[in-house]
């Protein structure tokens, strides 16, 4: 039961901040940990891989007791509200112990230019889920989002350890994939753009991906600020303007920059020595000994599927 769980929190007395830099925080065993919402923003078209990936695999490897499931639909689909109406006669009848919710997100204003960005090779509908990916926060009062993708399969049990460090979420990155693919190198570059300020990784490997609630309110506060803007849309088009836009690997660079003692960060770095590494950054932002792992501090929960049941294919 989550209540017997151990959770540790990070002590507030430790050593000073040179010893801090070199060494990674003490931790204590103390109390549960806050609530967490599994999140996944779909649409009907996406059902077969909800069903034969996703959900299948879901009741295997979450624990109920972390917390709820919110899957968010398209709000003026009828599809998609059948859908959600069968998602929950069925839960309600065979996973009476799992809380589930299902919301709606009406289309965002100016749509008809809006979704047609930042990626004008993909369809509005992956464009609506780069733009609603800013807004996850609105759809639940859980303190942490775990965030998945809709063609996300687990491939292993998720448990404490491999959420949080202490009181500190797990956020785990590397910049070794931008040498061997296009979008992650652009990702970055995008990241740095948002944001003004070097980008640390890519984080968008190791799904469920970790995020305090508060951090996308506070990204998309930073991110108006920073661009001088009446809301988030103007933002939105303004970042569109230069590369594509991913919202992962923007919002956990905010974090790693204004946040970053919130997280446990564990980084695998291919490009360049650390030292080297680091000089791109601010005093306050560097890279610290004990956030470059050589194994990642928790295991991969989950893949990618590319078409439906390929997670199950996989697994036998």
């Amino acid at each position: 039961q989550r209540n017997e769980q151990r959770f540790r929190k990070v002590r507030h007395d430790g050593p000073s901040d040179d010893v801090v830099n070199s060494a990674r925080p003490t931790i204590d065993t103390v109390q549960e940990p806050p609530s967490v919402t599994l999140f996944m923003r779909t649409t009907g078209l996406h059902i077969k891989q909800f069903y034969c990936d996703f959900l299948r695999t879901t009741v295997l490897f979450w624990p109920a007791s972390y917390g709820k499931l919110v899957v968010v639909f398209d709000q003026e689909s009828s599809l998609d509200h059948k859908i959600g109406n069968i998602l929950e006669r069925q839960f309600h009848q065979f996973f009476p112990y799992r809380k589930l919710e299902i919301l709606y997100e009406p289309l965002p204003r100016n749509y008809e230019t809006l979704l047609k960005l930042p990626w004008p090779k993909r369809d509005t509908g992956y464009n609506r889920q780069i733009w609603s990916s800013f807004f996850n926060d609105l759809y639940t009062n859980d303190t942490v989002i775990a965030w998945v993708d809709s063609d996300t399969a687990f491939s292993t049990s998720v448990t404490i350890n491999s959420i949080y460090y202490g009181t500190r979420l797990r956020a785990i990155g590397t910049d070794c994939t931008s040498s061997q693919l296009d979008y992650p190198g652009r990702c970055l570059k995008s990241a740095e753009i948002s944001i003004g300020l070097p980008a640390v990784a890519d984080f968008m490997l190791n799904f469920p991906i970790y995020i305090y609630r508060d951090t996308y309110a506070n990204c998309r506060e930073y991110l108006m600020r920073r661009y001088k803007a009446r809301n988030f849309e103007e933002v939105y088009r303004n970042i569109s303007a230069y590369d594509l836009i991913c919202p992962v690997t923007t919002i956990l660079n905010y974090a790693w920059h204004f946040e970053r003692d919130r997280y446990d960060w564990s980084f695998k770095i291919c490009s360049a020595p650390l030292d080297e590494y680091n000089k791109r950054f601010r005093p306050n932002a560097t890279i610290r000994p004990y956030d470059i792992k050589p194994v990642m501090a928790a295991p991969l929960a989950s893949l990618h599927t590319g078409d439906p049941k390929s997670a199950l294919h996989s697994a036998q």
